[in-house]
């Protein structure tokens, strides 16, 4: 064997088995696609020769033909469209688009038709989601402790999951996913959408205080990575978070021998939702009361009051007096200012 037939030879089997093997070069891609968006296929195809074609359905309906000899794409519908571009020899770009509208799960079907196949022998399928995004996400801050931040949403699909990003003083302190999640099913109109909440928890210190910014994103979890963000909606909100204070709220400073007086101590800022009151008479330090309104009947020997608050989140006491002064004393007072 010379020289020429020899490499003729090893070109008529390199081709042999590029006819062979070129399906397996194929690539196809799809995307989520948001309901009652266009669907779009990208295929990358490495035809066996000049007369083959492909067949393109979505979702079990055809929607075009593109064939190599025409450098063309024969559309079915009215709702697709189809394009089929030349790369290098037998390789060729295929993009099909179509805005008819599905619920849930899309795939399209893809069915190479060559000069040495029958219709529907080789098959490639692209499966995708059709998504919905959250609509009136709501979001509630609920706690003056910590960062307790629930949002909801009462149509997306698939699960709803959340990101926030959370800046303290205008600073960015920390990205993280929700603590707790909840999703209902929801049917209609041959379709499923889902309620979902989110629940964020993040402790605040007392060296943490301040203002904080938090940036809620709810997005459906088309495919578990948090690239599914991008098709999120947001929701900003400011929470400030004081140092923690006692004020006494209702109390009267000048009482009637006698008369039923009501004073209530009041704790605000962080650790005030665990906090534990007592109140005592200042002279005697004698408990009156474990609640944090105190009640008692005027007297002019009982005149200062104590009231001390333990934060179970802070172990810190903390304490304010309150000074009360009967009118009795008021009156001795002016009648000797009088004579």
């Amino acid at each position: 064997m010379n020289q020429n037939t020899f490499s003729k030879l090893v070109l008529f089997i390199a081709f042999e088995l590029l006819k062979k093997f070129s399906v397996s070069e194929n690539k196809i891609t799809c995307s989520a696609v948001e309901e009652g968006s266009t669907a779009t296929l990208l295929m990358t195809w490495r035809a066996r020769s000049l007369s083959s074609q492909v067949m393109i359905s979505l979702n079990n309906q055809t929607a075009c033909s593109c064939y190599v000899l025409l450098m063309a794409c024969d559309i079915y519908d009215n709702q697709t469209e189809a394009t089929i571009a030349h790369l290098n020899g037998l390789k060729y770009n295929i993009t099909v688009s179509s805005s008819k509208i599905f619920f849930g799960h899309g795939f399209w079907t893809v069915n190479y038709i060559g000069e040495d196949h029958k219709q529907g022998e080789t098959e490639f399928v692209c499966s995708f989601l059709y998504f919905v995004k959250a609509r009136d996400v709501l979001c509630k801050s609920s706690s003056e402790d910590d960062i307790y931040i629930v949002c909801a949403t009462k149509i997306i699909y698939p699960k709803g999951k959340c990101i926030f990003k959370i800046n303290h003083n205008s600073s960015l302190v920390s990205t993280v996913p929700s603590t707790i999640e909840t999703h209902k099913m929801k049917h209609s109109h041959h379709r499923v959408n889902f309620a979902s909440t989110c629940t964020l928890v993040v402790p605040i210190l007392l060296e943490s205080v301040g203002t904080y910014t938090v940036d809620a994103t709810m997005y459906p979890n088309i495919s578990g990575n948090i690239s599914d963000s991008k098709f999120g909606s947001d929701v900003t909100l400011i929470i400030v978070f004081d140092r923690p204070s006692i004020r006494l709220e209702s109390c009267p400073k000048t009482v009637r021998n006698g008369d039923t007086v009501h004073c209530l101590c009041v704790m605000r800022g962080v650790g005030s939702s665990t906090a534990l009151y007592s109140w005592y008479n200042r002279s005697s330090n004698v408990l009156l009361s474990n609640k944090s309104m105190l009640t008692f009947t005027m007297n002019e020997f009982s005149t200062e009051f104590t009231c001390k608050v333990q934060s179970l989140k802070l172990l810190m006491p903390m304490n304010e007096t309150y000074f009360v002064v009967p009118d009795s004393s008021i009156w001795i007072i002016l009648q000797s200012r009088h004579y």
